[in-house]
C-alpha cells in the first residue's frame, strides 16, 4: 500500500468515523491523526509538508473523494467517504 493510501486509510478510519465529508487544513489532519496513533504518523508524514503532498496525490487518484480549496488564504482539502 502506498503511503498515501495509508493516510487515506487513517483519514477514514480517525476522521471520518462518524461522518460523510470533512473540510480541514493538511496540518489540521495531521494533529488530528497525530492524536491518535502518533507513532503511526511520525513514520508516515515525517516532514510538515508530507500530507498536503499526499493528499495532492490522493486528488488526482480520487477526484470525487479529495479535493482542495482556498479559504481564508490557506489551502484546505474536502475529503469524503468512499
Amino acid at each position: 500500500m502506498s503511503p498515501e493510501e495509508s493516510l487515506l486509510g487513517m483519514i477514514d478510519e480517525h476522521i471520518l468515523s462518524g461522518c460523510e465529508l470533512v473540510s480541514m487544513k493538511a496540518s489540521e489532519i495531521t494533529a488530528a491523526l497525530r492524536k491518535v496513533d502518533p507513532a503511526t504518523v511520525a513514520k508516515l508524514l515525517p516532514h510538515e509538508n508530507t500530507a498536503g503532498k499526499y493528499l495532492a496525490r490522493l486528488a488526482e487518484r480520487y477526484p470525487k473523494r479529495v479535493a482542495n480549496y482556498r479559504s481564508d488564504g490557506h489551502v484546505k482539502w474536502k475529503v469524503s467517504r468512499g
